[in-house]
């Protein structure tokens, strides 16, 4: 099967507490999967930790960004039924349900072996970017070494020993003006100079991947159809619907503030790792990050990357996770303290049963540390990030938490109701920052849906709200087969949108009767799935709840908001089912 042995190792999942931080699987694995050809060590890229760099940022860097287009071309034609091509690389997210490197089927679930809502939601996604970099960076050295000896194949050489896969990120206000969605990601060719100086235009890698083959029945749903991966097509069904990125970017541009200040929220204010990185380990009012990154999942409408299943074939995927990975050790050098914590799993993936207590030594499958296939990555090893070939621009060089903490404020915190909250008075020193908190049960459509926040009419035309009065999403991303009968909270932050109100003389003033009084006439919520308004009522255990909270403001641009204890107002949702007390 693709090259692959065709037994399955199959692996007890039962964490062992052992002395090395590296999970040793020596009596988990069977005598005859030993005996596989070839157990693949996931090192991430050599030549030490070199920065990957915000796409935008590697595209003015020619040499570096045109090899970088060059490999991931090269890697992207590789035989499919090679482990190591892009396609098999892809296929360990979802489908289809192949073994990789040895390891196989212990769960039920359909979805593929990523753990979602979960405690290692984040770091299990480390290793796999650190395979997917070191396979890249394996191209770019086979560029280099067909050059003829002398300075070009040298210096090519070197580049290839800086490559890393750049990052996309989503919540930054764009440079002078441009999409958030790069141009770099929509166009559909590209021109290459390859470093013998050849210059040619070429199908854009970063646009599309394009299976060679498409085989029946690897996917489910129309995803079994398309040669190629789409993003918002106009109809899932006919594959000859065209990519619609502009779509993408029109829903990116909408949710931008309130994803900025989302972010911030939870990057300025100490919660756990486990309620910070994932919506699946009892999560504030505050936010996650697992949230906002299904919301970036979703712009991209009925394309792949909407399904857990098929994501990670479009190579827009690989910027988006290593932007959250990045948030990740943003988060991990300001607060220190906290790190994966054990949970036991909601439900099943491929490869960890529903039940199962996750912790910092428990494996990360199907990432080997060695080629005995013996020891497997986990999140205690994998929480230095440096040992997997990299770093990110605000960290190289280790610079200090106040130094992480000015950057964090300078890219997500340039606006004055994120930082400081609402004031009543110009004066006051302290002001208070508003949240609609959103509980939502995982599997309640058996598909992708969101909840909707708006501050005035749903339709936006009323006089006086501008061009809509719409606030922000909690996206689930949820696909079938996922067997998930949890619910997820995460918020959408309201402070900025009734900051502008009060400014625009919507409000009478910001003072708290006033902005409860407005909550309470003007807050709504619906339920979206697939560009249709779903009834409430179909969706049992859907909760909302408003929470305040006082914040004083940052002393220094080194430092973040202070808030103090989380108030629920319940009389803003009487008549909606709101959250429990216990929160």
């Amino acid at each position: 099967m693709l090259g692959l042995s065709s037994i399955t190792v199959l692996l007890a999942l039962a964490t062992l507490a052992i002395s090395s931080p590296l999970q040793r699987l020596e009596d988990h694995i069977t005598q005859i999967g030993r005996r596989q050809s070839g157990t693949f060590a996931v090192t991430g890229a050599t030549g030490g930790a070199y920065p990957r760099l915000e796409i935008r940022d590697m595209q003015k860097n020619a040499p570096l960004w045109n090899l970088f287009l060059a490999a991931l071309e090269r890697w992207q034609a590789v035989d499919q039924d090679d482990k190591t091509s892009y396609f098999q690389i892809a296929a360990i997210h979802g489908q289809p349900l192949i073994p990789w490197d040895g390891v196989g089927a212990t769960g039920s679930n359909q979805v593929g072996m990523c753990p979602h809502d979960s405690n290692v939601f984040g770091t299990w996604h480390r290793p796999y970017l650190a395979l997917l970099e070191q396979l890249l960076q394996v191209q770019a050295f086979n560029i280099a070494n067909s050059l003829p000896d002398g300075d070009t194949k040298s210096k090519t050489r070197d580049l290839a020993n800086q490559l890393r896969f750049p990052y996309w990120d989503w919540a930054m206000n764009p440079p002078n003006g441009g999409p958030i969605l790069p141009d770099s990601v929509t166009a559909q060719t590209v021109t290459i100079v390859y470093p013998d100086g050849t210059k040619t235009n070429r199908p854009n890698p970063l646009f599309q991947y394009r299976f060679h083959p498409l085989k029946a029945n690897w996917f489910g749903g129309a995803y079994n159809k398309w040669d190629h991966t789409v993003r918002n097509p106009a109809d899932v069904n006919n594959v000859q619907s065209p990519s619609n990125n502009g779509e993408a970017e029109s829903k990116l541009q909408q949710g931008h503030a309130n994803r900025r200040s989302s972010l911030y929220n939870i990057l300025t204010q100490h919660q756990t790792f486990n309620q910070f990185s994932n919506h699946g380990t009892g999560n504030s009012p505050i936010g996650n990050l697992e949230t906002i990154h299904d919301g970036v999942h979703q712009v991209f409408g009925e394309g792949h990357m909407q399904y857990l299943t098929v994501s990670a074939f479009d190579p827009v995927f690989w910027l988006h996770h290593i932007n959250v990975d990045r948030l990740i050790t943003l988060f991990q050098t300001v607060y220190p303290d906290t790190w994966v914590e054990p949970w036991s799993q909601h439900g099943d993936t491929w490869v960890y049963k529903s039940g199962t207590t996750l912790n910092s030594d428990s494996a990360l499958l199907p990432f080997h540390a060695s080629t005995d296939g013996l020891s497997a990555w986990n999140s205690a090893a994998a929480a230095d990030w440096t040992r997997l070939g990299y770093t990110y621009p605000e960290l190289v060089n280790r610079p200090s938490n106040a130094s992480v903490r000015s950057a964090i404020n300078k890219l997500y915190g340039n606006n004055q109701a994120a930082q400081k909250g609402i004031s009543s008075r110009k004066r006051n020193a302290s002001g208070k920052t508003y949240l609609a908190a959103i509980e939502a049960p995982v599997q309640a459509l058996d598909g992708p849906y969101e909840v909707e926040v708006w501050l005035g009419p749903i339709d936006g035309k009323t006089l006086g709200y501008g061009p809509s009065s719409y606030v922000g999403s909690m996206a689930i991303l949820a696909t079938p087969g996922m067997n998930m009968n949890n619910v997820i909270r995460a918020s959408v932050p309201l402070t900025e949108r009734l900051n502008e109100n009060g400014i625009a003389g919507i409000l009478p003033d910001l003072g708290l009767d006033s902005i409860l009084w407005s909550l309470k006439k003007e807050l709504h919520y619906r339920v979206m799935q697939k560009g249709v308004e779903v009834p409430k009522e179909r969706i049992p255990g859907l909760k909302v709840a408003v929470f305040s909270a006082d914040v004083s403001p940052a002393a220094t641009d080194e430092d973040f908001p202070i808030w103090g204890d989380l108030t629920k107002h319940n009389d803003i949702t009487d008549g909606w089912s709101a959250w429990d007390d216990d929160t």
